[in-house]
């Protein structure tokens, strides 16, 4: 404690200097933490800009690279095949349509796509009725879910539309279910359905070829999503003996892909920071080499009174310790406040999703740097005051 009071007395007395020494420290710090917080943020509002699919279940689509055939098609036994694959729920043939659908006088160009009796099928939960009874999709019962969108332009006026009758192109089918209404921002893209019926009663009266060039695989646990999807991918190729490759698609997907630039843009704060930070912490190893050389005679002084050279060292590697962390401490808050208020204020406006902020990530990367700043610049004032002559250090002037 005495070697802490001791510090927090000397950087006090220069106050100006010490100020300009940990301003470097705030900006590096505060530039990689805000960046990681932003690039955090925009990679977890995808989910809010892309809407539509679930994160329990993935697209599997023909890879059209070396042109297009109709023998890429995959049947419906050989989708039924795809339910043996380990982690795969269920596998169903996937089309959308858009057709002209119409409750009563009000009609609309609304998307038609097919969908199972699990809720994990849909990335919004039930608002208004019930999902569909896995009884209806054995029967091809005609019945439907209707997402949010479309029962505001079925029903401009309000009210619910469950119990109603929408057609759908030829098909008429009950309404037993309404979606609640995802996040909005200025940019959502929405890859769902807007009427989804039974994937029984679609192959029915949309799919009479029996087979489809697109399959929706839900899946039962997401952590096991991309060795599923290779598996999945893998055995369709097999069932066409190797002559096509089948390519995937799913939420995590395009979170990678925002990942990456926010990755890459992180590399370049990240360097950019980092020269910060060694100019700090030579500042930093000026201020106490500084301060070695004004308090040589109290240095020598206590070593003539007996004070030992780890008592000296742990004096001046205080006050590096003392910079450095209330540096990184300083700069950990600037970071995060300007990450959650950008995220808060304008993220939020893009993608209508406020994703968590990463605190302890955070902090850990401030401690890290805090650490690694005050053994290189701190280390070496500390082991010159220490290895002082006394004799020399009483002469010095």
């Amino acid at each position: 404690m005495t070697y802490l009071l001791e510090a927090l007395a000397t950087l006090s007395a220069n106050r100006l200097r010490t100020a300009l020494s940990l301003a470097g420290l705030v900006v590096g710090v505060g530039a990689v933490i805000a960046i990681q917080i932003l690039g955090h943020a925009m990679t977890g509002a995808t989910t809010g800009i892309f809407q539509g699919f679930s994160n329990y279940t993935f697209l599997v689509y023909p890879n059209n690279q070396n042109g297009f055939s109709e023998a890429q098609a995959v049947s419906f036994a050989e989708v039924d095949q795809l339910q043996s694959i380990p982690n795969v729920r269920l596998a169903i043939p996937y089309w959308q349509l858009t057709l002209l659908s119409r409750v009563g006088h009000n009609t609309a160009q609304l998307v038609v796509g097919p969908t199972g009796a699990q809720p994990e099928f849909f990335s919004q939960p039930i608002a208004q009725g019930r999902l569909i009874a896995q009884a209806e999709v054995d029967d091809a019962a005609r019945v439907c879910i209707l997402s949010a969108n479309a029962a505001q332009q079925l029903a401009p006026g309000g009210g619910s539309l469950v119990g109603t009758t929408v057609r759908a192109g030829s098909v008429e089918c009950q309404v037993v279910g309404v979606l609640a209404k995802p996040p909005s921002g200025a940019q959502n893209y929405n890859f769902g359905s807007d009427i989804y019926l039974p994937y029984t009663t679609f192959e029915r009266h949309f799919l009479p070829e029996r087979n489809s060039y697109e399959v929706l695989v839900l899946i039962a646990d997401i952590g096991q999503i991309a060795a599923t999807e290779d598996a999945v991918k893998s055995a369709l190729r097999q069932l066409k003996n190797g002559k096509f490759s089948y390519q995937t698609f799913d939420n995590f997907f395009l979170a990678k892909l925002a990942a990456r630039v926010f990755d890459a843009l992180t590399l370049i704060v990240g360097v950019i920071a980092a020269i910060s930070l060694v100019v700090s912490g030579i500042g930093i190893m000026n201020i106490l080499l500084v301060s070695v050389t004004e308090r040589t005679r109290e240095i020598g002084i206590r070593k003539a009174i007996g004070a030992r050279r780890a008592q000296v060292m742990a004096q001046f590697f205080f006050e590096a310790a003392i910079l450095t962390f209330t540096g990184c401490a300083l700069g950990t808050l600037a970071g995060i406040a300007i990450g959650w208020w950008i995220n808060t204020q304008y993220i939020v406006k893009i993608s209508g999703v406020i994703v968590p902020v990463p605190w302890l990530s955070s902090v850990l990367l401030a401690s890290l740097f805090a650490a690694a700043i005050t053994l290189a610049f701190g280390t070496y004032p500390a082991y010159r005051a220490a290895g002082l002559d006394p004799i020399e250090a009483l002469r010095y002037e």
